[in-house]
């Protein structure tokens, strides 16, 4: 039902990682000798989304007929937009 009512859209976008992975390359062993963890690139490309959500919030919104629901963060919501709120409050 949902593609009949809403636009389903993927998209892969290709990007340069040299400058990150030679980073991680570089500090990977001292980071996990002073964390006890490994240095992945999980955290690096969280901030990037958070980042880009919160300069272009339109690329994480909710379609419910012909009503966009765009998330909000806790400064923005009100009690009635807590009802929907998909990007964790930042």
């Amino acid at each position: 039902m949902s593609k009949r009512t809403s636009p389903h859209v993927t998209s892969f976008v290709e990007a340069d990682v040299t400058s990150l992975w030679l980073w991680r390359e570089r500090i990977k062993k001292a980071f996990e000798q002073r964390e006890g963890e490994k240095l992945t690139f999980t955290p690096v490309f969280i901030m990037a989304i958070v980042q880009a959500i919160k300069e272009m919030p339109m690329v994480n919104v909710q379609v419910d007929g012909e009503t966009v629901a765009r998330a909000v963060n806790s400064a923005q919501q009100s009690s009635a937009a807590r009802a929907f709120s998909p990007v964790p409050a930042y």
